[in-house]
């Protein structure tokens, strides 16, 4: 029997909920209430093979209040065929659009129970995991010692215990990685295991938001983002962007609320030098500061230096922004353009080659200029290698140690003067 949750299916004639649920949902470093925003446009921005899907999205605009570097989270929909096949498996697909009623059992012995913060207390069945749990979240050892009950199949009894024992932690993490990744993927595994859906609801995660960089200025009067499709290994997408894949093409309404700000925002002195450095979509925010420096410039304004070292795989096939980015060069809004193609020709180039290959210039606008760096990409390779080089050029160019280099490295990120969005 579940521990402390008990779910009462209701008559189609139930209780009305006519308030949504986003009080329900999780939100984390919110700077707004959530609003509904309508989809304008959208438009793919990259081609061929070997490269990811990339789309730019445009948002119906309000009186948005933001500043170039900012994010917004994006509450995102579980996929509707796979809820579906969950449903399935459990036995319980007559009561999909029925209404429910959840509360603490009268008689359970847990201590101070409570119905999980992100499941709304009474609602549609099927908003439930279509909107509120993670079903793509693997399931900790918790849950598995908890359905080795609901099983009288002693090979799976077997291999549950097995894999929640201390002997089996390495084969654990190879299964949630694996075959129990989803809980539809785990639940399959064990075939003759039949959970009540309360005890799934109990050991439930909430389905968190996905942040996205703004990839236009609040002088454009637009509200834009830029992401790509993630592909699992089992084929499935991931679980925002393939929603959102499937929003763009039926101009649906995409929950939306603005991110609490951090430091990575563009200098509000507009002559200010700055350096932007990024790979794949983590152009997104410079796309912001170039685009916000173009419109201040068309104001009347004087802006400084802007340079921009940009890597992905290919010229004609993963260049984000390329037209842009040279109208942009033209005009005198960027002032320098550096590119590192990985795949393009015998040898790889990336990001972290063009800084060295430009090292003093890159010292310089540091020192003499005052520039502010900012870097954007994965925290794990990207990241680290490009504050290798900046660790080298300064050594290099700045007649130092390389102890003293590292010294003033954490001394310029501690000022504000290099800040990272890093993303995974």
């Amino acid at each position: 029997m579940a521990d402390f949750l008990q779910l009462n299916i209701l008559d189609d004639g139930g209780i009305d909920i006519t308030k949504d649920n986003f009080d329900f949902r999780n939100k984390p470093f919110a700077d707004s209430d959530v609003f509904e925003s309508k989809v304008e446009g959208f438009q793919q921005l990259t081609t061929g093979n070997d490269v990811k899907k990339i789309y730019e999205l445009e948002l119906s605009s309000k009186s948005f209040q933001f500043w170039p570097g900012d994010a917004i989270g994006i509450l995102p929909c579980n996929d509707h065929i796979e809820v579906d096949k969950l449903f399935i498996r459990l036995g319980i697909e007559k009561n999909i659009r029925k209404r429910y009623k959840l509360s603490i059992k009268p008689d359970t012995v847990k201590k101070n129970p409570i119905i999980p913060k992100h499941i709304p207390p009474e609602g549609i069945f099927i908003d439930i995991f279509l909107n509120h749990v993670d079903v793509r979240k693997p399931m900790k050892k918790a849950f598995l010692k908890v359905l080795s009950k609901f099983t009288e199949d002693k090979e799976e009894l077997g291999y549950l215990e097995h894999l929640t024992s201390p002997k089996g932690s390495t084969k654990y993490l190879n299964f949630i990685n694996g075959l129990g990744r989803t809980l539809l993927g785990l639940l399959n595994t064990f075939p003759k295991s039949f959970p009540p859906i309360e005890t799934i609801l109990e050991h439930s995660q909430p389905l968190q938001p996905r942040f996205f960089s703004i990839a236009s200025s609040p002088l454009s009067g637009t509200l834009k983002i830029t992401f790509f499709i993630v592909e699992n290994p089992d084929g499935t997408k991931g679980v925002c962007t393939g929603w959102l894949e499937n929003v763009l093409q039926n101009q649906e309404i995409i929950p939306v609320y603005f991110k609490t700000p951090g430091k990575f925002r563009i200098h509000e002195d507009p002559k200010r030098t700055i350096i932007m450095v990024a790979t794949g979509t983590g152009l997104a925010p410079f796309k912001s500061f170039l685009d916000h420096r173009y419109f201040q410039k068309h104001s009347g304004r004087d802006i400084g230096k802007c340079i921009l070292y940009y890597g992905c795989r290919y010229r004609d096939r993963d260049f984000l922004y390329k037209d842009i980015l040279d109208k942009y060069l033209q005009e005198g809004v960027l002032s320098n353009l550096y590119t590192a193609f990985s795949r393009d020709g015998d040898t790889k180039c990336y990001v972290q080659d063009k800084l060295k290959e430009t090292g003093k210039e890159f010292v310089d606008s540091l020192f003499i200029d005052d520039a502010v760096v900012y870097i954007c990409g994965d925290p794990k390779t990207m990241v680290k290698d490009v504050l290798s080089v900046i660790v080298s050029n300064i050594e290099q160019y700045h007649d130092c140690s390389e102890r003293n280099a590292q010294d003033l490295l954490k001394c310029l990120q501690d000022d504000g003067r290099i800040l990272i969005d890093s993303w995974t």
